[in-house]
């Protein structure tokens, strides 16, 4: 579902294995063909990709993601590629962009969290925040705007998604006239 973490999740990974990991880190929008085809290009640049090679692939001599993978597979340093957003999985599967290498790790985010989308992988669900944390999010984001228990009503209400919380707290936070938790959600 959307809201309930799953950038944040890949973000907070990716900046653990960029930082601390010794991972060079890869992100690409898996969101549309088209952004697709240009991150993954722009991996493959980033792994040594010649020039050449480059052109051949836009200009369909080459299949880009043999060109991808060839570069992944030969890469000097361990990496992490996020695929964010591929919420249409059969992108992924036409041209063959999403392949497993020994040389890293691939994280995909996506809505379609069936297994049958993602044969052989690990499967991690992200859903919402139990009831007491996510009252705790509005409290902290808008402190001076109600209770906690006014807080786990409009969360419940909000589906105690992440997403959706930051955005009730931050509009809560900035009330100027009176603020208070028990606005009225329709």
């Amino acid at each position: 579902m959307g809201g309930c973490g799953k950038t944040a999740v890949a973000h907070a990974l990716f900046q653990f294995a960029t930082e601390t990991g010794d991972r060079v880190g890869l992100w690409v929008n898996a969101s549309e063909r088209a952004g697709l085809r240009a991150g993954m290009l722009a991996v493959a640049a980033d792994r040594g990709a010649s020039d050449g090679e480059l052109l051949a692939a836009r200009n369909g001599l080459r299949p880009g993601a043999d060109l991808v993978w060839e570069h992944l597979d030969r890469s000097t340093e361990p990496w992490l590629l996020v695929l964010d957003n591929a919420d249409d999985p059969e992108i992924l599967w036409d041209g063959s962009w999403l392949r497993t290498s020994p040389r890293g790790t691939v994280v995909v985010t996506t809505r379609r969290a069936a297994a049958r989308w993602w044969p052989g992988a690990e499967l991690q669900h992200i859903g919402v925040l139990p009831r007491e944390d996510a009252a705790r999010v509005l409290c902290d984001l808008a402190p001076q705007s109600g209770t906690m228990e006014q807080a786990a009503e409009i969360a419940d209400r909000l589906g105690r998604l992440p997403l959706a919380l930051t955005l009730a707290g931050g509009f809560l936070s900035h009330q100027v006239l009176a603020p208070s938790l028990s606005v009225r959600l329709s």
